[in-house]
């Protein structure tokens, strides 16, 4: 019992690294031709403007999530903090909310991965 106690009280040393993970994407547009992207872990500020963001369509009912009031722009808004073309540029929204909904669906649940947002996250919620 006694060694069950200190093993709770002794933590083992924690390693991180400041390098942002990514991913690399091929998008291939209408006219056929392939373009290289890359998908990005967010940085820590942008992890949260986009919590803030997403904080004003949520309702919660004790931690859990009850309804999204809005969902116009939720996708493209992470994606555009974490999608960057070739240059190395962010990709704008609204170049996003063109691409086919699959296309999107997928890079954002990607994104949400890299990012640690889908841990503990809801299946599913409906929609006010």
């Amino acid at each position: 019992m006694l060694i069950g106690l200190l093993e709770r009280v002794i933590m083992n040393e924690l390693k991180f690294s400041t390098v942002l993970k990514e991913v690399p994407v091929k998008i291939t547009g209408p006219d056929g031709k392939e373009k290289d992207y890359t998908l990005r872990e967010l940085t820590g500020k942008l992890r949260d403007l986009f919590l803030n963001d997403m904080g004003a369509r949520v309702k919660l009912t004790a931690g859990v999530v009850e309804s999204i009031s809005n969902f116009v722009g939720l996708q493209s808004g992470l994606l555009a903090l974490c999608l960057f073309n070739e240059n190395d540029k962010p990709v704008p929204a609204d170049e996003i909310e063109s691409y086919p909904a699959t296309v999107v669906a997928k890079l954002f649940e990607v994104a949400q991965e890299l990012s640690g947002l889908d841990e503990g996250a809801p299946k599913s919620a409906k929609n006010e």
